[in-house]
């Protein structure tokens, strides 16, 4: 990605850092991501319900996102998640 302000100048957000960080971590411990977090995360912290959305067995209980659409808040389809 092209730069847009000089180094060290302005925070930027970037997910695509957070996407490499992930991948690293999978090659170096040959784990899945979604291991990885359940395992060193959401297990000690007790965090029994939480977990990814690609391994649910159904949408039935989980939260509805929702965005910003016209200046009104919309539910964002389940089945989009996927």
């Amino acid at each position: 990605m092209p730069a847009v302000d000089d180094l060290r100048t302005k925070f930027h957000y970037s997910n695509y850092m957070y996407m490499l960080a992930g991948h690293v971590a999978e090659v170096i411990t040959g784990r899945s991501w979604e291991d990885l977090v359940a395992e060193r995360i959401l297990t000690p912290l007790g965090m029994r319900d939480s977990g990814f959305v690609d391994q649910l067995p159904s949408l039935e209980n989980i939260a509805t996102p929702y965005v910003l659409k016209n200046r009104k808040h919309v539910a964002v389809e389940k089945d989009l998640l996927l």
